[in-house]
């Protein structure tokens, strides 16, 4: 039938439900559309999961393995001990120390009575720390650049290179302040013995564990300014 043929109520007919299929088609694109932006996040979501887990199971592969290498000391390995309890803001703290039943790698040398491991700068400094910090007759302080370990009253700048530790101070030997820092190592390591004037050495020997042969001495600084040195080493 020709549309010039057809009634109004025919043609109204019509045309509704054109606008009825129309309506519907944009349901289902508006529907499509919800799906596929569902199927983009569920894609991003498995994505992500799946980097998670795999992330986990590494950082815990990585543990095992951290676990297995650190679980026995190796040869001569030196083993630093920290305790944590109510004495922690007092700074009690463990001397580092070497596992005896191997042969040791560093030289262990006789600081004031006391071994000190002579393994690297900030170890070595933190066991003078901690030896200071028990002596009523040594005091440690540090600044930026220089630490200073005071024997009662005379102030001594701290050096450490592979012999061992050397000790400097801005006064002479024959001070009657160094006296007290001599009768103090006297008191240590017995009767020095003296190859010249103001010249000083005490033998530690091999006790409380340092190496055969540790020698302690103090002498004049030979410099324009003076001083006096007081070595710990071999």
């Amino acid at each position: 039938m020709k549309l010039t043929e057809m009634t109004n109520d025919q043609l109204v007919n019509i045309i509704l439900r054109k606008d009825d299929v129309e309506t519907r088609l944009r349901k289902e694109i508006a529907t499509l559309q919800q799906e596929n932006k569902r199927l983009v996040k569920v894609k991003r979501f498995r994505v992500l999961a799946i980097g998670l887990i795999i992330a986990v199971v590494c950082l815990a592969f990585i543990g095992l393995l951290s676990c297995n290498s650190n679980r026995k000391p190796g040869k001569g390995q030196i083993v630093t001990t920290v305790l944590f309890d109510s004495c922690q803001a007092k700074g009690k703290e463990l001397l580092t120390t070497q596992d005896w039943g191997f042969e040791p790698m560093f030289d262990t040398i006789s600081f004031f009575g006391e071994p000190v491991v002579m393994d690297d700068w900030t170890s070595i400094h933190h066991q003078i720390r901690v030896i200071a910090s028990e002596n009523d007759m040594l005091n440690y302080a540090t600044d930026i650049d220089l630490c200073v370990l005071s024997i009662g009253d005379v102030g001594f700048g701290v050096n450490i290179d592979s012999d061992g530790i050397h000790l400097i101070a801005s006064i002479q030997p024959d001070d009657p302040k160094m006296r007290r820092a001599i009768d103090y190592l006297n008191s240590i390591y017995g009767e020095p013995e003296e190859d010249d004037t103001d010249c000083y050495c005490w033998r530690a020997g091999a006790k409380g564990g340092c190496t055969a042969g540790m020698v302690i001495r103090l002498r004049p600084l030979h410099s324009k300014e003076g001083g006096t040195v007081l070595y710990f080493g071999k």
